[in-house]
């Protein structure tokens, strides 16, 4: 099945002339959802009925292939000068529909899931975009290929880190939180054991204004316009 191609536009202010706006394409690449019930595909192309997934649920499923008792646990560290490290260990993420998906349709991936069949989203953004719509109490949403790594630590790069750890009293530094924020750049939502590597994921959140622990079922019609529907 060949890909059309799509794109997300985005404007930006010229900085030499503010009133001039700019425009930014992004080429996109379909990404997959599988699915192990016919129904649901028909559920879904029929009114744009999907269910939204958690990371509590995540660290539920007895399934391995489908369950991480981590996700969204992680530990960033930083080096300074001297070659002394300090490290955070940290939660994100609890508060957050997942819609879990692959950049690309291979046997062992449509094998590990029981897949009977998949929505081929065309355009992710625009997507998600519209499934936000119907998510109470959204804020906003982000997408992204996971990263696979032997730990759920990874090292931080950032001066003012550097600077904030090496003052006195740093664990009370008014910029810590920010900036220790600024450093994660969110990179525990897509980060992931290399065991699970063959699933080559790409995520997308909706973050709400409290922890969720369980499915949400929605309706989001117009969201079945980016999609094209598969059949193994």
């Amino acid at each position: 099945m060949e890909d059309y191609i799509t794109y997300t536009d985005h404007l930006f202010r010229n900085l030499q002339d503010p009133r001039v706006l700019v425009n930014w394409r992004v080429r996109k690449q379909p990404v997959y959802r599988l699915l192990d019930n016919k129904q649901w595909l028909d559920n879904f192309f029929n009114d744009g009925e999907i269910v939204l997934s958690c990371f509590s649920k995540f660290r539920k499923y007895a399934d391995e292939i489908r369950g991480d008792k981590e996700e969204g646990d992680a530990m960033i560290w930083f080096e300074n000068d001297n070659g002394d490290t300090d490290a955070f260990k940290y939660e994100s993420g609890m508060n957050s529909y997942i819609l879990c998906t692959t950049l690309e349709l291979t046997n062992e991936v449509i094998k590990d899931f029981n897949a009977v069949g998949a929505i081929k989203i065309h355009n992710s953004t625009y997507f998600g975009a519209e499934v936000m719509r119907a998510i109470p109490g959204c804020e906003h949403g982000i997408e992204g290929k996971c990263v696979y790594d032997d730990s759920r630590a990874y090292r931080g790069y950032s001066d003012k880190m550097k600077e904030i750890l090496s003052s006195d009293n740093s664990l009370n530094h008014p910029s810590l939180r920010s900036e220790l924020m600024n450093a994660a750049c969110e990179h525990e939502l897509f980060l992931k054991l290399k065991k699970y590597e063959s699933q080559n994921e790409y995520r997308m959140f909706w973050i709400v204004d409290q922890p969720v622990d369980s499915n949400l079922l929605i309706k989001c019609p117009d969201a079945i316009r980016f999609c094209e529907r598969i059949d193994f």
